[in-house]
């Protein structure tokens, strides 16, 4: 069989609250995950549309193969509480865990898409990090216009649906978290085959905390007299609004034969089969984790036979 190697593709964002410290040696920013307000100037949708992100992305190319083997997916709330001393804003922030919670006036919904190789990235002068014109192959929150600053106001291409083709119908667009925790991925089966991006979308209808219906007041909820954990913390902080976004892409590559099929040979002493990658059969060059090397020829190897 050919061999195949696991890899996974993450989201990866700016986290404005890491600034000050930096996230790494260099004093980086980078965190898991695009804020749903953007990175370093806020960011909001023009009232009545959604904001369409760029999770994970990976390019494929012709006849190139791999499989889709899993996902993961992160949706956080949050509320951005204000410290009297020193002043200050301190973000406090949970994940959602309850598979169909969602705010009553927004909600999330994913995608993971096949994009046809014609699709590119297209700059403009809007463009920066994490905000990218109308597709992009890097994690970013994709626009039509933007306008304004502080907050700039962002207008999705596609009415905030995801671009490209059907991957599977299972996977086209679903509204529910599908794992409880990051660290547990949600396994598949899908197989690929380039050129192509395969990609992970999520459009939000962010909330409006100043317009929403709030929670009752009483009873009060928390999680022991049965509400879930999110009805809890909204009702305990009235601002909280989906604070963050992140998924991942899980893949197995599929390495074959540059003529095709791996050819098979048969070790005539004990049974077993050995698979190597030759350009054509009788060839002396055998492909080894991605070198070449020069081999005796089969007719001259006593032990080994050419399987037909």
């Amino acid at each position: 069989m050919a061999r195949s190697k696991r890899y996974e593709i993450v989201t990866v964002g700016t986290n404005p609250n890491l600034q000050i410290v930096g996230s790494d040696p260099a004093g980086g920013a980078s965190d898991i995950g695009l804020f749903v307000g953007g990175g370093g100037q806020p960011l909001q949708a023009v009232t009545g549309t959604r904001l369409l992100f760029v999770l994970a992305l990976a390019s494929f190319n012709a006849h190139e193969r791999a499989r889709l083997v899993g996902f993961r997916q992160l949706l956080t709330i949050g509320a951005n509480l204000t410290t009297a001393s020193p002043p200050a804003t301190y973000l406090l922030e949970r994940p959602v865990v309850t598979p169909f919670w969602k705010f009553v006036d927004g909600n999330a919904m994913f995608s993971i898409r096949k994009i046809p190789p014609d699709q590119y990235a297209m700059p403009n002068v809007a463009n920066q990090d994490g905000l990218a014109f109308q597709y992009t192959q890097t994690p970013a929150i994709l626009f039509q216009t933007v306008t304004g600053s502080n907050p700039m106001l962002v207008t999705p291409p596609q009415g905030g649906s995801a671009p490209g083709n059907v991957l599977t119908p299972e996977l086209s667009q679903w509204f529910d978290m599908r794992t409880d925790a990051w660290s547990r991925p949600v396994e598949c089966d899908v197989p690929i085959e380039g050129p192509c991006d395969i990609a992970m979308f999520v459009s939000i209808k962010q909330t409006n905390p100043l317009g929403r219906l709030a929670p009752p007041a009483t009873p009060v909820f928390t999680t022991i007299n049965g509400a879930v954990p999110e009805d809890a913390f909204v009702q305990t902080y009235p601002s909280a609004m989906y604070m963050r976004v992140a998924g991942s892409l899980i893949f197995e590559s599929e390495e074959w034969a540059p003529g095709g099929m791996p050819k098979t040979y048969l070790r005539t002493a004990d049974g077993d089969r050995l698979t190597n990658d030759r350009a054509e059969t009788g060839s002396n060059e055998i492909r080894r984790g991605g070198q070449d090397e020069v081999a005796t020829p089969p007719s001259t190897i006593p032990s080994v036979r050419v399987k037909p």
